[in-house]
């Protein structure tokens, strides 16, 4: 797949052609005689982007609910208010790795937890950090990340 995205003011060409089903010859029959599932075929206006959100403990230990949005809002009280949008409950560092296919042009991913960034009474603070990549580029990081206090990166697909 021919793939291009658009970072600030520079260009990063990834990728080969774009993907198209084929006839499986006969050698590339898996060994229960049946073939290997047909590549899928995206239109010359979408491209597969591998987004990338690595996750760590600041200053919280405790289980909180991870959640992730891509060209929408993620809501202060997400885990309640938009449930498909957790990919994790932890108290532990975790990396989340997944393909998306998106339209070309510009995208935004954001990513929020259940603690909090600001100091509470009684509980200091209770704080994650987080990295977004893009194609294995990396494009923001910050350790004070919680309900209160997202990480968004926005990007652009070409």
């Amino acid at each position: 797949m021919n793939r291009k995205l658009l970072l600030g003011a520079g260009l990063v060409g990834l990728g080969a052609a774009i993907l198209s089903l084929k006839k499986m010859p006969e050698e590339d029959l898996v060994e229960n005689g049946y073939p290997p599932p047909p590549l899928p075929t995206y239109s010359p206006t979408q491209r597969e982007v591998l987004i990338t959100l690595i996750v760590w403990p600041v200053d919280d230990r405790i289980s909180r609910y991870h959640g992730v949005t891509i060209d929408k809002g993620l809501n202060r009280d997400f885990y309640r208010s938009q449930p498909d949008t957790v990919i994790q409950i932890t108290a532990q560092a975790f990396t989340h790795i997944y393909t998306h296919i998106l339209s070309v042009g510009t995208h935004t991913v954001e990513y929020g937890n259940s603690g909090y960034c600001e100091e509470l009474e009684g509980y200091g603070r209770l704080n994650w950090g987080a990295r977004i990549l893009i194609d294995e580029i990396p494009l923001i990081e910050n350790e004070c990340i919680g309900r209160d206090k997202h990480l968004k990166a926005s990007f652009t697909v070409a």
